[in-house]
């Protein structure tokens, strides 16, 4: 597609590409976005992605991608990635909005000196481990259910005239547990990263950025440059970064 008008949806099973622009209309792919040009969201364009999502830029838009976000700037925009966030270049800031990666971000710089207020999420929030120990909890009880359907499968086989719904129910299970212990190890996986989640700043991290790592918030209340903010003893703070690009 060429320029995306205001008012205008597509919605794609696979990947969508923009050529130009997207001006107050919602894009929504199973699979990535492209958006060549930037996105001037309005207050009402919704860009969804079950992949990645590239732009040049976004403005007023809420931004929801199951893989990475990349673009140049970001401006007032409700974002949440459950992977990472590269806002790129010397011109890569984040200003206002609500900014949620789940495994981090670098950006060049965040917020503003008129103070706009700029909270930035990483790491496990209590929704992530919510949905882990749930995840656990089936586990648990379908590695029981299989337990008890295996004890009574001998006895049953040994029927002459056995009944072929234990055997049924314990293959229903283990092609349950299968699919289970997949998702536990993805989830493990994702646990991990978002743990050691940091936010990188280049640049300039302006007053009233507010950094919350896995629930714990830090405040900045002076004018940083250079830093790596991070969660060391259940305390959120910064280091200078060692490299300066």
């Amino acid at each position: 597609a060429g320029n995306v008008e205001p008012g205008f949806m597509i919605s794609a099973s696979g990947n969508v590409v923009i050529e130009g622009s997207v001006e107050g209309s919602s894009i929504y792919a199973g699979q990535d976005i492209l958006i060549k040009g930037g996105c001037q969201g309005q207050g009402v364009s919704e860009v969804q992605a079950g992949g990645n999502i590239v732009g040049q830029f976004f403005e007023s838009a809420t931004l929801v991608a199951e893989g990475d976000i990349t673009c140049t700037y970001l401006l007032n925009c409700d974002l949440t990635t459950e992977n990472f966030l590269h806002v790129e270049g010397r011109r890569g800031v984040i200003i206002g909005g609500h900014v949620t990666a789940k495994t981090g971000l670098s950006c060049f710089g965040i917020g503003n000196m008129a103070g706009t207020k700029t909270p930035i999420e990483v790491g496990v929030g209590d929704g992530d481990t919510r949905a882990y120990q749930e995840l656990m909890d089936r586990c648990s009880k379908v590695e029981e259910d299989i337990k008890t359907l295996e004890e009574g499968i001998d006895k049953i086989m040994s029927m002459e005239n056995r009944d072929e719904k234990l055997t049924k129910a314990l293959y229903t299970q283990k092609k349950e547990i299968t699919v289970l212990l997949e998702e536990r190890e993805k989830s493990i996986i994702k646990m991990t990263k978002q743990r050691s989640a940091q936010v990188e700043v280049k640049g300039t991290t302006h007053p009233q950025t507010r950094i919350f790592i896995s629930s714990v918030v830090y405040t900045v209340r002076q004018t940083l440059k250079n830093v790596i903010f991070l969660k060391q003893d259940g305390k959120v703070g910064y280091k200078v970064r060692t490299k300066i690009d």
